[in-house]
């Protein structure tokens, strides 16, 4: 289970806190998984994508862009489509 971070009154996780190792392992996991129930968009190039995006983000140092990647993935997962 993904921790509940913070959100503002609109809902937005608030900014500064870092997501820990095993929450973006988690994170990869669920995208994982989630490509196996699209539809309309080809599983095995979500797949890469998400790979690509991971490896790329692996050395990520600022805290505020490793919370950026993180929170772009997460909203990737709760948005439920591919655009």
């Amino acid at each position: 289970m993904i921790r509940d971070f913070p959100k503002d009154s609109k809902g937005h996780i608030v900014d500064g806190i870092m997501p820990t190792r095993s929450e973006i392992l988690r994170l990869y996991k669920n995208l994982i998984l989630y490509s196996k129930s699209l539809r309309f968009t080809n599983p095995v190039y979500f797949r890469s994508r998400i790979s690509n995006e991971f490896r790329k983000n692996k050395f990520l140092t600022s805290s505020e862009e490793v919370i950026f990647a993180y929170k772009k993935g997460l909203a990737l997962l709760n948005r439920g489509s591919v655009v």
